[in-house]
C-alpha cells in the first residue's frame, strides 16, 4: 500500500513543520500540537456533533518532503499548526491563493488555524469559497463549511 492511499482514508489532516506528535515528542512543535488537538477536540465537543476521537489523523510534516499544496487528499478536518505565511520556502506553490484552493478541495468540513500574525491563518487566507466567514477563537481560527 502506497502512502498516498494510507492518506486518502484519513479523516483529519494535521498540516505543519515536525506536526507527528508521536515522533516529536521531545520537542516544543510536538506539545504544541497536541494542546492544538486538544482544543480542536473541545471546539468540536462544544459546537457540533464531531468527534476526533477514533479518527485516522494524516500528520503531514513539511519538513519530510510532503507537499499539502499539491496533494489532492480530502479530509473531514484540517489542522494548520503554527505554518509560517512569510517566505515560505516548503512548498514552491506558497501562496494565499492556493491555500485557500488547496483548503477549499480537501471538503474539509472544519478548517482550525493556529498561528499569529506570520502564518497561515485568517488573516492571511481571507475568505474561503464555501465557507462562513472564519470564527476567531484567539488563539486559532475556524472556517466552517457553509449549508
Amino acid at each position: 500500500m502506497k502512502l498516498s492511499d494510507l492518506s486518502k482514508s484519513a479523516d483529519i489532516a494535521n498540516v505543519g513543520v515536525s506536526s507527528n506528535p508521536n515522533s516529536y515528542e521531545q520537542t516544543e512543535w510536538g506539545a504544541n500540537d497536541r494542546m492544538h488537538l486538544k482544543l480542536v477536540s473541545k471546539w468540536l465537543n462544544d459546537n457540533s456533533d464531531y468527534n476526533i476521537s477514533g479518527k485516522k489523523h494524516d500528520f503531514i510534516d513539511l519538513l519530510d518532503g510532503r507537499d499539502f499544496l499539491s496533494e489532492d487528499n480530502e479530509y473531514d478536518i484540517v489542522i494548520l499548526h503554527m505554518i509560517n505565511s512569510e517566505g515560505n520556502r516548503l512548498s514552491s506553490l506558497h501562496s494565499s491563493s492556493n491555500w485557500k484552493t488547496r483548503l477549499k478541495s480537501t471538503g474539509a468540513k472544519y478548517i482550525f488555524c493556529f498561528g499569529g500574525g506570520s502564518e497561515v491563518n485568517h488573516k492571511y487566507l481571507g475568505m474561503i469559497n464555501g465557507y462562513i466567514p472564519p470564527v476567531d477563537e484567539g488563539y486559532y481560527q475556524i472556517y466552517i463549511l457553509g449549508k
